[in-house]
């Protein structure tokens, strides 16, 4: 028996052949996001080097695209949602694309640059999420 855990948007799941029912799959995987679930699905693993997956490489391929565009969307949608809201930040150093300003990580681990002093790493700020980036959050700290 195998078991794919959901957990506020990261999906790990072990496979051990292909799935006669990816539609389902993926349609449960959307279902449950950002809710704690486990989807059981049925089946003995055998050893990897031993099984016989006759999936082509193109409907694995593409299976795979759809898969991280909805993990995409749904990380986007919680990002885009942050925007306006305080956050409370581990500020980490210097920003790997500008190293005048800082970045650090929100709770739920998103990134978040923003202009700030130096003597702010190693501690917590407040922040306030100004805009979604793709791989990052923009942010201002938070004035009292």
């Amino acid at each position: 028996m195998f078991r794919i855990l959901l957990s506020a948007g990261v999906l790990a799941f072990v496979a051990a052949a292909a799935t006669a029912q990816p539609e389902q799959n993926l349609s449960r995987w959307k279902a449950n996001m950002g809710r704690h679930q486990q989807v059981i699905m049925q089946g003995v693993p055998a050893p990897y080097d031993k099984m016989f997956d006759p999936t082509p490489d193109t409907v694995k391929h593409e299976r795979l695209m759809r898969l991280q565009e909805t993990i995409d969307f749904h990380a986007a949608k919680i990002s885009e949602a942050m925007v306006g809201t305080t956050q409370r930040i581990l500020v980490t150093g210097p920003a790997k694309k500008n190293p005048n300003e800082l970045t650090g990580k929100t709770e739920n681990m998103r990134q978040v640059n923003f202009a700030g002093d130096v003597r702010l790493v190693g501690q917590f700020v407040d922040v306030v999420i100004t805009a979604p980036l793709t791989n990052s959050l923009r942010g201002r700290v938070a004035i009292d």
